[in-house]
């Protein structure tokens, strides 16, 4: 009689193990992304003005709150001009159905090797801080390739997303910035970093561009530092330093995959630019998976992908992607963007029955996202303005915690704006249709040991 129990749910229990797969989690799913919608535009340039723009958007998801930080035309304050960028903050706590006003945040430090811009901002947070990485030049270059430390990695750190900041100084927080990661070749130097937090491990990525012949056009390479969150003076202690294979320009790191999952714009100020996605296990090594172009805006360029607090593609949230472009492709306008962010439409498939993406148009090189140019003459060196009474040049005021409406003139968002997250097998049933299906053959087997020992029984009373 045991034996013939025994032998019953060992098949049970092969029948419940060819039912269910294996989850979705595992090394060896991949992901597919596209854009759910067009999304929002959360950010349009005045008519009358030229330079007016938020590019390049760090954005962290906290439940129904969104950070998102983007390089804005240079603070202006007391009639003293601070460098050539300048980073400016935005925030929703309703999912994105209202927002605050934009807020200068973070801005050169007079006469620091910071002056004269911060840029291309990546965020997240740990412990009690966020954390917000930069570009950061000493002197403006009318000509950058062909001169030397042009662009340098800073960082800084503040309790709320609006600061006040405190700048890493190379010992310590506050004071005078000194650069994370400091380039001394002859290129352009290093820029647009990319946060992503694994356990205690701090992954950097940024643009690379370590050959003489670059300049602000050229292909970038791509390099990932890491850094131990565990020490509290992490800025100046960097762990490792590798170049990346495939040269993804957004990177978050996935716990449900295991894996970092890299997004590159192609064909950047072009009319059919479109996002590339990668898979790496390491975070060094990456190979493409997918490609999308639908509902993603034409002429874009600096994208920013959304992350959790930790900088992580949490596939349990909606996740956006956020970009700079210009409706028309028109370059008469220079600096004179718009910036939209689109939600993100992501499903787990199999690697092994996945098949390579492939696109209409060969892809073409990606181009080092263009910097403006200074307008004015190298302003005299003053004091720091107060953060309390900043203005900014060419934008629009800020609105502190009041929230308003954006202007969606060229796309509105459905009321239903949540992006989902499918999980699914090779064969594109869901989850859930498995644990069903596991659920009612315990219901079976459970029914048929009743009825099996009945039977048994009954015959040996007999």
């Amino acid at each position: 009689m045991r034996k013939r129990i025994s032998a019953f749910f060992s098949v049970l229990a092969a029948i419940v193990l060819l039912t269910v797969p294996a989850s979705a989690a595992s090394s060896g799913s991949t992901l597919k992304i596209i854009c759910a919608d067009a999304g929002q535009v959360i950010f349009t340039p005045p008519g009358s003005t030229q330079y007016a723009y938020r590019y390049g958007p760090a954005i962290l998801i906290d439940g129904d709150r969104i950070d998102i930080w983007a390089s804005a035309p240079p603070l202006v304050s007391n009639g003293v001009r601070y460098g050539n960028d300048s980073i400016e903050y935005i925030r929703s706590t309703d999912g994105g159905k209202t927002w605050t006003g934009w807020k200068t945040v973070l801005y050169p430090t007079l006469n620091s090797e910071d002056q004269w811009s911060t840029c291309d901002p990546g965020a997240f947070k740990y412990g009690d801080y966020y954390y917000v990485g930069y570009t950061g030049s000493p002197e403006f270059r009318t000509n950058p390739d062909k001169e030397k430390q042009v662009n340098n990695l800073f960082i800084a750190r503040a309790k709320n997303p609006e600061g006040p900041y405190e700048k890493w100084n190379g010992n310590g927080w506050g004071g005078d910035p000194y650069a994370i990661t400091r380039y001394s070749g002859d290129g352009v130097g290093c820029s647009m970093p990319s946060f992503t937090v694994k356990g205690d491990t701090l992954y950097m990525y940024y643009v690379d561009q370590t050959h003489p012949d670059q300049d602000w056009n050229s292909e970038g390479n791509i390099s990932v530092s890491t850094f131990s969150l565990k020490d509290p003076n992490w800025p100046g202690k960097q762990i490792s330093n590798d170049r990346c294979k495939n040269e993804p320009e957004e990177v978050k790191y996935c716990p449900e995959t295991g894996k970092f999952i890299g997004f590159r714009l192609l064909n950047g100020w072009d009319y059919d630019s479109y996002v590339s996605v990668m898979e790496s296990k390491d975070g060094i090594n990456f190979e493409k998976t997918t490609t999308f172009r639908s509902n993603f805006p034409h002429y874009a360029h600096n994208i920013g992908v959304s992350g959790n607090t930790l900088g992580q593609l949490d596939l349990s949230i909606t996740n956006y992607i956020g970009a700079a472009y210009t409706p028309t492709g028109d370059e008469a306008w220079w600096g004179h963007w718009h910036t939209r962010l689109a939600p993100l439409y992501i499903k787990t498939e199999s690697s092994a029955t996945t098949a390579k993406p492939t696109t209409t148009k060969p892809a073409t090189p990606t181009t080092k996202p263009k910097k403006p140019t200074a307008t004015s003459p190298e302003s005299k060196p003053v004091e720091n303005p107060t953060s309390d009474a900043p203005s900014n040049e060419a934008s629009e005021p800020a609105s502190g915690e009041t929230t308003q409406a954006l202007d969606t003139t060229s796309t509105t968002r459905p009321e239903s704006s949540a992006a989902p997250v499918i999980k699914e097998s090779a064969d594109g049933l869901p989850v859930w249709a498995y644990m069903v299906i596991a659920g009612g053959v315990f219901l079976l087997a459970g029914g048929g040991v009743l009825l099996y020992l009945f039977v048994f029984k009954k015959k040996r009373v007999k």
